[in-house]
């Protein structure tokens, strides 16, 4: 189970929207913002947003916004035959620089500019490769005849590698992206307020729901049979999961998360990450949820039970069969990673 997969409605309604501004971002760019190429072509910034799309929203939403977005492109400009082919191609690179980039700076978060570059050359590789092979066996062109648009790819490319890691630092470094979410975030607020006042709380799928009344009846009796609170490993041992399934069931029930949600102590996240009001910080509440995800499992689980869940460090020692020492020093590694991977 992946924790990120737990992702409360709201956090995915807000995670649409915003990949639906960077479809049509993508969309606009592709067709619109042309610049004269040295091979008598041009060249777009279409390749540019797609891989800041994969950088902010990941893989999955990234594919999303760059493949309907650039497949909207084709459809507009008249080349209906590559559509299908460029939603998948445009949607891989994303798929490859999310992915590429989250692994390397898991590994080391100071590297961003190398992780950008990696992830970017890795996309637009597969951005050539794929438009030759689609060219050669799909749209019936010889294979000589499809390396024709082999180079006007490669100027294309590189393009698209350079813009778009230019511009994930000035979006880093001058926030600009918040700026632009505040032009949006007041509907996107207003729409999810609305659901949920209309709809009431948010809801858990049923299986979730028994999953988690199974927990809390086990719970119970172990705390009457030990007279203490069960650490995971205990749960764990008696009903068949993993630990860490177990904590995502309780965190899937549990109510939404914010980063102004304080633990036992009267700490935040919001507070000690320095970030901005959440309703003025879509991309930073995004970020957030990617970069807890990237953490070490026991960081990640002690981040999680802290500041999601709202445990003191006692409570959080018990239940992942630990010391308070330990967890003190695993909150404090995770909270110094989350500095480093998340914007100043």
């Amino acid at each position: 189970m992946d924790i990120k997969e737990k992702s409360t409605s709201k956090d995915k309604l807000l995670k649409i929207c915003v990949t639906a501004m960077f479809a049509a971002l993508i969309c606009v760019a592709t067709m619109l913002i042309q610049i004269p190429s040295p091979l008598n072509g041009y060249v777009n910034f279409g390749d540019c947003f797609i891989l800041i799309a994969a950088w902010v929203l990941g893989p999955v939403y990234g594919f999303a916004a760059g493949g309907i977005g650039s497949a909207l492109a084709d459809l507009f400009t008249g080349y209906v035959h590559y559509v299908p082919g460029t939603f998948v191609i445009k949607g891989l690179i994303a798929v490859a620089a999310a992915l590429i980039c989250r692994a390397m700076l898991k590994k080391m978060p100071k590297i961003s500019v190398p992780a950008y570059i990696v992830s970017a050359l890795a996309g637009e590789v597969i951005m050539v490769g794929g438009y030759y092979l689609y060219a050669a066996l799909l749209l019936g062109k010889s294979f000589a005849g499809a390396a024709a648009s082999v180079p006007g790819n490669l100027v294309q490319g590189a393009f698209g590698l350079v813009c778009g890691v230019v511009i994930i630092k000035i979006i880093a470094k001058t926030r600009v992206l918040n700026k632009f979410s505040t032009y949006a975030v007041p509907k996107i607020a207003g729409e999810i307020r609305r659901f949920l006042r209309d709809d009431g709380t948010i809801k858990v799928g049923r299986s979730v729901r028994e999953q988690s009344l199974t927990l809390y009846t086990l719970r119970e009796r172990l705390r009457q049979e030990l007279g203490r609170e069960p650490s995971l490993s205990e749960l764990s041992e008696r009903i068949g999961w993993t630990p860490e399934e177990i904590a995502q069931i309780d965190l899937a029930t549990e109510k939404p998360d914010s980063l102004q949600r304080e633990t036992a102590e009267g700490l935040a996240l919001e507070g000690i990450l320095g970030t901005e009001a959440p309703e003025d910080a879509l991309v930073e509440r995004i970020a957030l949820r990617e970069a807890v995800n990237q953490l070490p499992e026991k960081e990640r689980m002690t981040i999680l039970l802290r500041y999601f869940k709202g445990l003191t460090q006692e409570r959080t020692a018990r239940v992942l069969g630990v010391s308070q020492v330990q967890i003190s020093r695993l909150e404090r590694r995770g909270l110094e990673r989350l500095r480093k991977m998340l914007p100043a």
